[in-house]
């Protein structure tokens, strides 16, 4: 009996062992640099997570590659997490196509903005009614000026849903340069410039991602607390992902360049 309970103990400690915290980064490629910055800062901590789950050249203006919807369902289904960080936008300057008028609707029409911002608060209440909290990032500042207009447009749909769901919004325009200015270069710790961004205009060097990762952690540490305080109850039933008003897009021609 005593050798029975020996050979079982390493078990039960396992069990009672603390469960890190969860989190899961998703998006396009952006979020995958936010993922890489956010991992190398963490990824010596045993009781933090940082889970990669972005998908390179998706989007919420079309699911021809990727459904946001569907796959923000099993991320919640499957890994549980404790926190959500999400970064999105980069390939959704499309038009989108109303499935109930089947009708091609441009970007940044008064239309478009309705359907993508009821796509964005669908999939911002599927994460608020798991009980996660949310981080929603920005857009950066964009060096073309077209990307950069666009990406203002998607930013006030962000502000405005996150205002009406309770999720977070980070924005990221002054992360590089100054206000609404791009800048390419930014002084280290130690007064050097070091570049920032890539020469695509759009993403980050890794050292620009490090230090989207020190912004997020700010605001990640009192999240990261909470969930280490929260008893762990046990797993809820999967959240069906609510239907946006419009569930289909144009194909994703437009789209500007990303990172592989």
């Amino acid at each position: 009996m005593i050798a029975a309970a020996l050979a079982i103990s390493p078990a039960v400690a396992r069990a009672d062992e603390a469960r890190p915290v969860m989190i899961a980064v998703f998006g396009d490629s952006m979020s995958d640099g936010l993922w890489g910055g956010l991992f190398r800062a963490w990824h010596a901590n045993p009781a933090i997570n940082v889970l990669r789950r972005g998908k390179n050249g998706t989007g919420l203006g079309h699911s021809a590659k990727y459904d946001w919807l569907k796959g923000t369902q099993t991320i919640i289904a499957e890994d549980k997490p404790d926190i959500a960080v999400v970064s999105i936008g980069l390939n959704d300057r499309v038009s989108i196509v109303l499935e109930e008028k089947q009708q091609s609707v441009l970007f940044g029409t008064e239309t478009w903005k309705k359907a993508y911002g009821d796509r964005v608060e669908a999939l911002m209440t599927q994460l608020r009614q798991a009980g996660i909290p949310t981080l929603w990032i920005g857009p950066p500042v964009m060096r073309d000026a077209d990307a950069n207009r666009d990406a203002k447009v998607m930013a006030a749909i962000f502000i405005e849903r996150a205002a009406k769901t309770g999720v977070t919004y980070l924005p990221m325009w002054d992360i590089a340069g100054s206000g609404d200015e791009y800048a390419a270069f930014s002084k280290d710790k130690d007064g050097r410039q070091r570049q920032i961004r890539t020469d695509d205009g759009t993403h980050y060097t890794p050292l620009g991602y490090d230090l989207l990762a020190e912004r997020l952690m700010a605001t990640l540490d009192p999240l990261i607390a909470a969930a280490k305080a929260k008893p762990k109850a046990p797993p809820a039933a999967p959240v069906a992902a609510p239907a946006p008003a419009t569930a289909a897009a144009a194909p994703p021609a437009a789209t500007p360049a990303a990172r592989p």
